[in-house]
């Protein structure tokens, strides 16, 4: 491609001079989209988008809630959709949906409420991810963590669970 140098002045009055390649000079700036949100959420909807699969990360639950609120924002639906069925799924602790995610999603509004109201209640992003092995057990003071598979092999009481 052709290079061609450019020189503008900036408030100063002094000159700036930058190189810009011809196929960039093609572009038209109203072509270009600003979004003033957070690049890191938008980086993990456009994952989505262009995957098809819903992510999020769940080892940085503040970038999580910031992932999720922005799909509101932008209306991304069908994100939103997903999220809402997974979360019913996994806080219902079902392996498969019991029906379409869209009624699934419908249970998600009537048990919990509003999107924004589950991520501020600390709903979401927590019951997106499956529910893990892990069980804490509160005797009087003390907390212990075991394993819920291996309990329920030892004793009776919590395969109730």
């Amino acid at each position: 491609t052709e290079d061609k140098e450019e020189t503008t002045t900036n408030n100063n009055g002094n000159k700036d001079t930058t190189n810009e390649s011809s196929s960039d000079s093609n572009t038209n700036k109203d072509d270009i989209i600003f979004i003033d949100q957070d690049p890191n959420a938008f980086s993990v909807l456009l994952n989505c988008m262009r995957s098809g699969m819903v992510y999020l990360p769940q080892n940085d639950p503040y970038l999580s809630k910031k992932t999720l609120l922005l799909a509101e924002y932008l209306g991304i639906h069908g994100f939103i959709i997903t999220v809402k069925a997974t979360t019913m799924k996994n806080v219902s602790r079902r392996d498969d949906y019991l029906s379409d995610e869209i009624s699934e999603a419908a249970q998600f509004d009537v048990r919990f409420g509003s999107f924004r109201s589950a991520v501020s209640k600390g709903i979401l992003p927590t019951c997106f991810f499956p529910p893990g092995d892990d069980l804490t057990i509160r005797v009087s003071d003390r907390v212990f963590h075991a394993s819920k598979s291996i309990l329920v092999d030892k004793s009776g009481y919590f395969g109730r669970l």
